[in-house]
């Protein structure tokens, strides 16, 4: 590969890491109250079904709002003493928290520092847990946030090896919406000279059509979905498609109405 190239494909992947942050933030711009949907990705909790992802998100919901990080340190260690909570669930959003622990030093403390430490720790947790569907598909996730931490040097491989195991968490589960979920945003927030936007269509049909849950476990995680219709939708829109963007967008209401 040409040094031009190299270049190119760094500035390229930066791009990549910023935007994919900036898709972070609004995520924690849902749980403010900013965005109109207040479950985000969580899906529809009904009176016979308590999701504990609505748990999670509330805590993590206050923790932002309140910018207050105790919050999400205290979650983990009630997760960890909850005899409750199959091991694999407790090992799933210990991560899932070490993330957003992340996101709220980014976001909120605006220290990057303590943002790539805990993206670090998160990662590593989750490296060490491998043995689902879900777990490569968060593992995926933690990953591409930290590739705006990372050297230009070392950034030239993050982005393939964030689809390597958003593509494992599909073999391991064809119907896992938060594996769809990584790869339509890395598509998405690529630059179209590097084949961005080519596979947002195609992914995120397949996506919305699959089930919020393909575990029906209470612990299971239900993130993803919500923002597979929004990336969707703004490809759609992006696109000057807007019968499309609008069937998106009518669709994605029916599913989270709240």
């Amino acid at each position: 590969m040409s040094l031009k190239l190299r270049l190119i494909l760094t500035t390229a992947l930066v791009f990549v890491a910023l935007t994919i942050s900036a898709e972070s933030k609004t995520r924690v711009s849902a749980f403010l109250g900013i965005a109109k949907h207040r479950n985000l990705d969580a899906g529809v909790t009904t009176e016979a079904k308590t999701y504990f992802q609505t748990e999670i998100d509330k805590t993590t919901k206050r923790a932002f709002s309140e910018k207050n990080k105790s919050y999400l340190e205290n979650k983990i260690k009630a997760i960890e003493s909850d005899s409750k909570i199959p091991q694999r669930y407790k090992a799933y959003w210990k991560t899932y928290l070490l993330y957003y622990t992340a996101l709220y030093y980014k976001d909120v403390v605006k220290d990057d520092n303590k943002a790539e430490e805990f993206i670090e720790k998160a990662i590593a947790n989750a490296k060490s847990n491998l043995a689902n569907s879900e777990d490569y598909a968060l593992y995926a996730t933690c990953v591409s946030y930290s590739i705006q931490f990372a050297s230009r040097i070392k950034m030239l491989g993050m982005s393939d090896k964030v689809k390597a195991l958003a593509e494992k968490s599909l073999q391991l589960d064809a119907n896992n919406v938060r594996a769809y979920c990584v790869l339509i945003q890395l598509n998405y927030f690529t630059p179209k000279f590097f084949g961005g936007m080519s596979k947002v269509e195609s992914l995120g049909l397949k996506a919305i059509k699959l089930p919020i849950q393909s575990d029906n476990n209470m612990y299971a995680p239900r993130w993803g979905k919500y923002t597979v219709y929004d990336l969707v939708y703004k490809y759609y829109k992006s696109s000057n498609k807007t019968a499309e963007a609008n069937k998106v967008k009518t669709a994605q209401k029916q599913e989270f109405p709240n």
